[in-house]
């Protein structure tokens, strides 16, 4: 099957695909592999993270930082 010729728009309200993968990132899944250690790290944690990076990235770009969708 060949790709579309055109890329999809992102859902409504993002900007783009990689600000609706990061703010709608679920970190369940990536916290597992910590559940057994010593000091567990909490999805939640994993969320901020990747907001945190992804918001150090756009201020190298000079960019205003993206806002969670929680409100957080």
């Amino acid at each position: 099957m060949a790709a579309p010729s055109h890329k999809p728009k992102p859902p409504e309200g993002f900007n783009s695909w990689l600000e609706y993968t990061i703010l709608t990132f679920d970190g369940h899944n990536a916290a597992l592999s910590f559940m057994f250690d010593a000091e567990p790290v909490d999805h939640h944690q994993i969320e901020a993270a990747v907001l945190d990076e992804f918001n150090a990235l756009r201020a190298l770009a000079s960019l205003p930082p993206l806002a969670s969708r929680s409100g957080d």
